[in-house]
């Protein structure tokens, strides 16, 4: 019998050729150009409004660095940022026009797919997960094991699909259900510290820069780490992808310029990140509101960098991957109603790997 994965991985390749026999030429009525590595270039100005949760929270950098270092500009793209309470609202977004592309876990895009949505990924930011899970040594000063947590208080910073897989792998390897421990979510990250400081909470599991600073004040013990892929592996055996930006199969289909100039600008910053040092970081990152000190906020970050060491394309063992791991937290979304050779596309991540030499 086929492996329905299997199947679904192989069918990738012809829908993708089917879409870009589907991409009409025209774009807002301006007729696209190629550059000289034959990319589709999108007209001068182009507006494009996407959906981010908050600047602090990691996964998010390639996609600030893209747009402060004018890596957008240079594609002809004039980029609306647009605030999200959560991955779920950047749903309901998309679905009323309000933007045209969201930055989320990958996990998500595929739940939203399953539940009949038509978002589809078309560049990675982050090739793991970036969440930490830590227990708070106030709380819990004698942890031994994952287990020790049963009847547990986690918070998580914003509510994200990523924070509930890891949280979810964690739980399963230490033989916990979900009523034997309590997740909390919070939006803001003021209202998370007061919590952790004042004994509301006995663990947390987010990607916030905040993590960095209470690890080094010795507030939270790292018990699992998907900011990196050793730490990925650890945690959920194989590998895991992270942010990526999507939108929706309708609105690829008709801005292919646009897609291809939002990858190429974000394929670009994490070169960039490769080789930045931290006054580049500094420097790049000047006039961004983080919700986060800069001297932790690096200090997070060079505990991240290896998570943005990717080309900004999505491997169909990792797709696989975020397919079983969201199909084992949820069993009430069967695995055949994820549509996998449309919830992503390397079509235009390929080309800007390509044209960067990444």
């Amino acid at each position: 019998m086929v492996n329905p994965l299997t199947l679904q991985l192989h069918r990738r390749t012809l829908l993708q050729r089917g879409m870009q026999l589907g991409v009409a030429t025209a774009l807002m009525g301006v007729q696209p150009s190629l550059d000289a590595q034959g990319v589709l270039k999108p007209a001068p100005d182009m507006h494009v409004a996407i959906g981010v949760q908050q600047t602090a929270s990691l996964s998010n950098l390639p996609l600030l660095l893209a747009h402060e270092l004018g890596f957008f500009k240079s594609e002809g793209i004039v980029l609306d940022w647009k605030p999200l309470a959560s991955e779920a609202a950047g749903t309901q977004a998309l679905a009323k026009g309000q933007i045209q592309m969201v930055s989320c876990d990958f996990a998500h895009t595929l739940l939203q797919d399953a539940r009949g949505g038509e978002l589809t990924a078309f560049v990675v930011q982050a090739r793991t997960p970036q969440m930490v899970f830590g227990v708070l040594p106030r709380a819990l000063a004698g942890y031994r094991q994952f287990s020790d947590l049963k009847g547990r208080r986690v918070c998580t910073l914003p509510p994200s699909v990523a924070s509930q897989l890891v949280i979810h792998r964690l739980m399963q390897d230490a033989g916990l259900s979900g009523v034997e421990l309590s997740v909390v979510s919070f939006a803001e990250s003021a209202d998370l510290l007061d919590q952790v400081r004042n004994g509301g909470m006995d663990a947390l599991c987010m990607d916030h820069a905040m993590v960095a600073a209470l690890e080094q004040r010795g507030e939270v013990r790292v018990v699992a780490d998907t900011r990196t892929l050793k730490g990925t592996l650890e945690v959920f055996g194989g590998p895991m992808p992270g942010a990526v930006v999507c939108a929706s199969a309708h609105y690829i289909q008709q801005h292919p310029a646009v897609c291809q100039g939002v990858a190429n600008a974000v394929v670009r910053a994490l070169k960039w990140l490769r080789t930045a040092g931290p006054s580049d970081l500094v420097k790049a990152l000047g006039s961004v509101s983080l919700d986060a000190d800069r001297v932790n906020y690096l200090t997070a970050l060079e505990k991240s960098r290896d998570g943005f060491m990717g080309d900004g394309v999505l491997s169909d063992a990792a797709a696989a991957a975020a397919l079983a791991a969201v199909n084992r937290m949820d069993a009430r979304v069967p695995l055949s109603r994820v549509r996998l050779m449309q919830a992503f596309t390397n079509e235009f991540a390929l080309k800007a790997k390509a044209r960067f030499r990444v």
